[in-house]
This record gives structure tokens, sequence and C-alpha cells, in this order.
């Protein structure tokens, strides 16, 4: 994990950051607190959340996802009753978004392909093609309730996820996530600037990445691999920038075209 990928570091740097605050207002006559008291604090925060928060968070965030596993090689059924008890409370804090980066990407598999009650499988059962209003049925069936968990298919699977600083997939971003159990995934859009794509496969300790940037789009890909991998692109477009490696991923910078990774 790194900093962009967990919401722990930012809950410890608050937490710190309060009692900072708090110290400070007792020290500094209340005429100059205005002033001062955000000063200082951001003078002492910032190195010390690069320094030390930061790097705790991490520490953390591994730890959780020790133990995560551990409870969920112990019992899948007691991991998931933990992960649906409090799905609210990360969503309240943000830190669903950093469930599938500790660990939990095989969990999220083994969510979306149950068939039973509750779940999207036990609605395709009952000839959904749509998602309802109620895991029972009621109300609406077609209803984007409950439609966020979908949004893993293609954001955290095929890893295709928009830029906010270059809006309307001017700009995006392509970072896979297979899970233990899935070897294959296939994805594509259709952007105003034309069809974007992303179909990864993994085929034993060889990982395969098919990319396609429409015209007058850039985008950053992300290519899952081990550092010592050899990453090669063979596809016929121009324009690929190798960026390094660092958490898992191969960075490469591309402008249009189809680009086919290989690392092995």
């Amino acid at each position: 994990a790194s900093y962009t990928e967990s919401v722990i570091p930012i809950i410890l740097g608050v937490i710190v950051l309060y009692f900072l605050e708090k110290l400070l207002k007792k020290i500094i006559p209340e005429v100059l607190q205005l002033i001062l008291v955000p000063g200082i604090c951001l003078i002492v925060m910032l190195p010390v959340m690069l320094t030390v928060v930061g790097p705790v968070g991490i520490w953390v965030g591994y730890n959780i996802q020790y133990l995560y596993n551990a409870l969920y090689s112990f019992s899948p059924v007691l991991g998931g009753i933990v992960v649906g008890g409090l799905w609210g409370v990360c969503v309240i804090f943000g830190a669903h978004r950093a469930l599938l980066p500790i660990g939990l990407n095989d969990v999220a598999y083994e969510v979306m392909n149950q068939t039973d009650f509750p779940s999207f499988g036990n609605w395709i059962r009952q000839g959904a093609t749509v998602t309802w209003e109620q895991w029972n049925g009621n109300d609406s069936h077609n209803h984007p309730m409950f439609g966020g968990g979908l949004t893993w298919f293609y954001r955290t699977l095929a890893g295709v996820n928009t830029d906010i600083n270059a809006p309307g997939y001017k700009h995006f971003t392509v970072r896979p996530m297979l899970c233990t159990k899935l070897d294959r995934v296939s994805y594509s859009n259709v952007t105003p600037y034309g069809k974007v794509a992303s179909s990864i496969e993994k085929k034993g300790k060889r990982i395969e990445l098919t990319v396609t940037v429409p015209v007058g789009s850039t985008a950053t890909v992300f290519v899952p691999c081990t550092a010592k991998a050899k990453v090669s692109e063979s596809g016929k477009a121009k324009g690929t920038k190798d960026c390094g490696y660092a958490d898992g991923y191969r960075k490469f910078e591309v402008a249009q075209g189809t680009y086919h990774f290989i690392a092995e």
C-alpha cells in the first residue's frame, strides 16, 4: 500500500493535529491564535506526517490486512460478516475505497459470485438484467440502489479510472487488480474521445495487458508485476514512457493507440 491507497494515515494525522492545536491554544495568547496556531500546525504537521504518521499509518494498514486475512482464512463467513457489519462505518470515513488494496479483492470476488439471498446473483437468478431497489425484490426493478458495488468490475478488476483533472477520459488511468480465482478480465467503454479498453490475462507467472487509448487522449498504465519482472510493449503504437516500478506495478505514460504489455 502507499499513502494514496489508505485513509489510515489521514485519520491518524487528524488525531495528532487535534492534540497539537489544543496544546498550542493553551500556550499561545488568544489575540495571536488566529495567525500563529494554523501556521505552526502546518509547519509541524508536514514533516511529522511524512516521517512519522504516514509510515505508522501504512504499518497499521498492513496489520489490519494481516488480521483480516487470518480471520478470513479461519472462517470466510465470519470475515464476510465483519466487513458487512462495518461497511457503513467504512463508507462514512471514506475507507471503503481502501478495502481492496489492503487485501479484500478476493472477498469481493466471492461476494459477487454468491447466488443466495441477499446478493446480485440472487437477482440474476430471478431474471434481473439491471439492479433493483431492494434485495428482496420489492419496489422498483430498475434502480441504481446498491449499484456502487458494480464499479468494482471496471475500476478495480479492469482498473480503468478517470482523472478529475482531465475529465471525460481526456486522461485516465489503467491499474488492474486480478483476484486469486480470476485469470482474465476484459472491459471497454465508449467515451467522448472514442473507445477505451483494458484487457488483462494471467498465464502462470506471465501477465498480458492490452490497453486502448482513443485519439486525443492520454493514459497512465500500471502493469502488475514483481520488481524483477521484465516488462515489454509489443504493440505498434508509439509514445510509451517507462516511469519505473513501485508498489507492485510498472508505470507507463502512453499517448493514443493500442498497447500490448507483457510482464514475465
